[in-house]
């Protein structure tokens, strides 16, 4: 069994240079997913995702790299390659966690931002904490990645921030909050019409009606609050539910939805 070297400290000049020089051009050349396979190997199917099987030689130099410390298009280019390879892991590397949570918190956002989005593809369970603390990041675009990441993750330990985000007037959170809204969230937002940035919340709300994992009687009441808002958002939001259900389907929110529609329409 291969043994993995220890990972050296951030900012370790003395393996920098080498191992960033070595890094960068196969990055620079796109190779990276070729290089993730062993050689002579097809690549390893997996459900619902189409990244290869990783060869743990580029895994030890993407995370001696970021270890080392290098320049901002490096260390971007590094995490988005850890993104990909772990994307297509189905358990996540130690050392890849604990260095993907050291750059969450990098000064740079567009460094944080790539931190987020390779700590949300990563298996890892331990993840969850730092994307949430992310939501909280002074960055719009670090905030939306770590709301999509959780998003797509269904992590409804996530759903006071987001509500509290939207409440805030925060875009980059509206649709992760409709997405993964729980009753009492739900009810929160309804009630946020007057308090809230109207198309904001008319994402969010829009994208709540359109899961497909509630019952139809809950849509009623997002709807009609939908209908209450001003604004291109929420109309596309009602616009949008009605062409996604199919002709022959005489569910009630479809009804509720056209009648609220033609009401809109009336009033201009």
């Amino acid at each position: 069994m291969k043994t993995r070297a220890p990972v050296p400290r951030v900012g370790s000049v003395g393996t920098s240079a080498l191992v960033g020089v070595l890094v960068w051009s196969a990055l620079a050349a796109g190779m990276v997913v070729a290089f993730a396979r062993p050689a002579g190997a097809a690549p390893r199917a997996r459900a619902g995702a189409g990244t290869p099987s990783t060869n743990p030689d580029v895994v030890d130099l993407l995370v001696q790299l970021l270890a080392a410390g290098s320049s901002s298009d490096r260390i971007v280019a590094a995490l988005g390659a850890l993104a990909k390879i772990s994307a297509g892991e189905k358990s996540g590397d130690p050392r890849v966690l604990e260095l993907l949570q050291l750059y969450t918190g990098h000064r740079r956002p567009e460094i944080r931002r790539e931190a987020v989005v390779a700590l949300g593809a990563t298996p890892d369970a331990r993840a969850i904490a730092p994307l949430i603390e992310r939501l909280g990041d002074d960055s719009p675009e670090v905030r939306a990645a770590a709301a999509e990441a959780l998003s797509v993750r269904r992590e409804v330990r996530a759903v006071p921030r987001l509500v509290r985000l939207v409440r805030r007037g925060d875009p980059g959170a509206a649709e992760a909050a409709g997405r993964l809204a729980t009753p009492e969230a739900l009810a929160e937002l309804c009630a946020m019409q007057g308090a809230a940035k109207e198309g904001v919340l008319a994402v969010a709300l829009g994208t709540y009606i359109q899961r497909t994992d509630i019952s139809d009687g809950t849509r009623i009441e997002p709807l009609r609050t939908i209908a209450k808002l001003h604004g291109v958002e929420a109309t596309a939001a009602l616009a949008d539910y009605l062409a996604s259900i199919p002709a022959r389907d005489a569910r009630p929110s479809r009804r509720e939805a056209e009648r609220l529609l033609d009401e809109r329409g009336a009033d201009r």
